[in-house]
């Protein structure tokens, strides 16, 4: 599960919990490394790939429209996002002031 944490950015916690209701949609299945007993390992159901085969050529649609047609609305998205992530954090602004 470290290499779906580390592709999504999902803590530890949130993690199980979105993998643990995947796993009741029967999307997915978990099952222990039988060489290293540590790492739980999660794969698609049958149900997930008829799913991710349904789901996928949309989403990827939907991203090359976005990424090569960017209209206003996305635009400004965008700027604000930017601005948001070069802003200083709350406790730095507050603190700053004081």
């Amino acid at each position: 599960m470290s290499e779906i944490a580390e592709a999504t950015g999902l803590t530890g916690p949130s993690l199980t919990r979105a993998v643990d209701k995947l796993v009741t949609a029967a999307l997915v299945f978990r099952e222990i490394d039988a060489r290293d007993r540590r790492k739980v390992l999660v794969d698609l159901s049958k149900r997930g790939h008829l799913v991710h085969a349904d789901l996928a050529p949309r989403v990827y649609s939907t991203e090359r429209e976005l990424l090569t047609e960017p209209d206003s609305s996305l635009a400004e998205l965008l700027r604000v996002l930017e601005g948001m992530s070069s802003a200083q954090s709350p406790t730095e602004a507050v603190a700053g002031s004081e």
